[in-house]
């Protein structure tokens, strides 16, 4: 649904603690089965929405933002637009 609502080819909907980020639904990604599905929250685009208090964190394009061209994910991951 999160793909067909915002139109893209690849979509998450994501939990979060204070160690992992785990996928509880993907969609177009090289992952089979829960545990691949996870990763740690320091390479989680993620942990941009700890301490916002609900408010939202758009990205239009990862790898030409400031705030996460660093990340350890944009690469790898292939992240584009990010929002949460």
């Amino acid at each position: 649904m999160a793909a067909t609502v915002t139109g893209c080819a690849r979509a998450f909907i994501t939990l979060v603690d204070d160690q992992r980020s785990f996928w509880k639904s993907c969609i177009a990604v090289d992952a089979t089965g829960a545990g691949q599905w996870q990763n740690p929250v320091s390479e989680s685009f993620c942990y941009f929405l700890v301490g916002l208090a609900g408010e939202r964190f758009t990205v239009e394009d990862a790898a030409d933002d400031p705030r996460a061209r660093d990340h350890p994910s944009v690469g790898p991951m292939k992240i584009g637009t990010w929002a949460g």
